[in-house]
């Protein structure tokens, strides 16, 4: 599944200004000499509603409503207040009764949309936002906010298109990017994903720690995938670039440090692993392959130190077990090694380890 978008600051500035209506000269049904008055509480509830006072939006909305019970932009805007207040039933009664009054207004679709999506139901959301785009083929925000209900249901392809015709119809538009980026990630499309985040970085600079963070991480999961197929030195590249953009990424030097182990590069590896322990203290993986270090070269205090911490964070850690085991081996402590392979076997479902520890018990066994 895709993460759903935390970029909320981003989301606040590109909807609240489409969100709420003015007055519109086609509602009708008031007298002609209250057309004035229902159409100032509507502006003076936008302008509420604008500093985020949603109680004081909500009175003027209703008293335009009173003037002007046809007046589908207030019951559109009040439910739009509403929905901010949390008050989600309000909110789609005033949506439902200004899409009934007035069945082409987009905007009244387009916000019940982003209640339905919000409140969990992708489905209505979908329903409400391929309404908005017949009724205005050209509305780019109905595409992006489509392309996210397709996201929340994985319906990836899906929203993949509507994000590139928002892009289309709008190539400014940053949210676009940034949503079009998650799909990508969850493609395992990381270069086109990073190009997207770094457009984002171009049209909003003042964002760019926060997005920076972002591509690190699709630096350091490219550089996972590129260890599984036996790229290191591709891997090694992708995470240090990881950390380059965020120094502060315990996972990009942990596995910059597991590769360095693999390359039998200790002082580098335990150097990587120790940064990782001090970024996440609780890493109980990051013990167990520093730990691994040490016993490699020959450094056994400091491995049993180690793989007994990863042991107190996680006493499932089979691994930690067999490490360890190896290293009470090393020191002579038969008694501990045969108590920690017998722990392998009590609780690893891996095949290939446990008949790993069983073969370290039987040498052990054979030296008595």
């Amino acid at each position: 599944m895709v993460k759903k978008s935390l970029f909320g600051t981003l989301l606040a500035i590109m909807i609240a200004s489409v969100c709420l209506l003015p007055a519109c000269a086609k509602d009708a049904g008031a007298p002609k000499d209250k057309d004035a008055q229902w159409q100032k509480h509507i502006e003076q509830g936008t302008a509420y509603a604008a500093e985020e006072k949603w109680d004081e939006a909500i009175s003027e909305f209703t008293t335009a409503i009173k003037l002007n019970p046809r007046a589908a932009t207030a019951y559109n805007n009040r439910g739009w207040a509403y929905a901010n207040k949390g008050d989600i039933q309000k909110a789609l009664a005033d949506l439902n009764k200004a899409i009934e009054l007035d069945p082409k207004m987009v905007q009244a679709y387009y916000n019940r949309g982003l209640i339905y999506r919000f409140s969990g139901d992708p489905q209505k959301a979908i329903a409400d936002f391929t309404r908005c785009i017949e009724l205005d083929p050209t509305n780019f925000m109905a595409y992006n906010d489509r392309g996210s209900a397709y996201t929340d249901i994985n319906e990836l392809d899906s929203a993949l298109a509507d994000y590139n015709t928002a892009i289309r119809l709008r190539p400014d538009y940053t949210l676009g990017y940034y949503n079009r980026s998650l799909v990508l990630r969850a493609q395992g499309d990381w270069g086109r994903a990073i190009a997207d985040l770094q457009k984002v970085i171009e049209l909003e600079p003042e964002i760019a720690p926060q997005i920076n963070k972002e591509i690190a991480l699709i630096y350091n999961q490219r550089g996972i995938e590129y260890g599984s197929k036996g790229h290191v030195e591709s891997a090694l590249a992708d995470f240090t670039k990881a950390i380059e953009l965020d120094p502060e990424i315990a996972e990009a030097y942990y596995n910059r440090g597991t590769v360095y182990n693999s390359q039998q590069k200790w002082e580098q590896g335990i150097a990587d692993l120790t940064k990782a322990i001090e970024l996440r203290p609780d890493l109980a993986r990051a013990y167990n392959n520093r730990g691994s270090a040490y016993n490699n070269q020959g450094k056994y205090d400091l491995a049993l130190a180690d793989l007994n911490k990863a042991i107190e964070l996680d006493p499932k850690y089979v691994l930690a077990y067999y490490n360890r085991g190896n290293v009470h081996a090393s020191l002579g402590n038969r008694a501990q090694a045969i108590a920690d392979f017998n722990k392998v076997v009590e609780l690893s479902q891996d095949e290939s380890l446990v008949n790993a520890a069983r073969q370290r018990l039987s040498e052990l066994q054979k030296g008595q």
